[in-house]
């Protein structure tokens, strides 16, 4: 038999927010454990972003010589952090 082990929280919240809460899981059809659940999630993946980005960015600062110059141009691993940087600049969130 499994024994499923689950936690269980309070949320106090004021009159308006309360209300805005239960508008948006009513226009999403969810129950507000699943909506909780992905807002979890979703930070957990922003946080996972965030990191992965700062990574290569970093790996794009070594400035590494791995001697491809001479063969007329940047060797494949500096190709794809230059392409993983400008396609983080263009989907960089202005208000950030």
């Amino acid at each position: 038999m499994t024994v499923r082990k689950v936690a269980r929280r309070e949320v106090r919240l004021d009159p308006d927010y309360d209300q805005s809460l239960e508008e948006e899981l009513r226009r999403r059809d969810m129950t507000f454990a699943a909506w909780v659940r992905e807002q979890i999630d979703q930070h957990a993946e922003e946080r996972a972003r965030a990191e992965r980005l700062r990574l290569v960015e970093e790996l794009g600062r070594m400035n590494v010589d791995w001697g491809y110059e001479e063969a007329g141009g940047p060797d494949p691993a500096t190709r794809l952090i230059g392409l993983a940087l400008d396609e983080s600049a263009s989907q960089a969130d202005p208000n950030e």
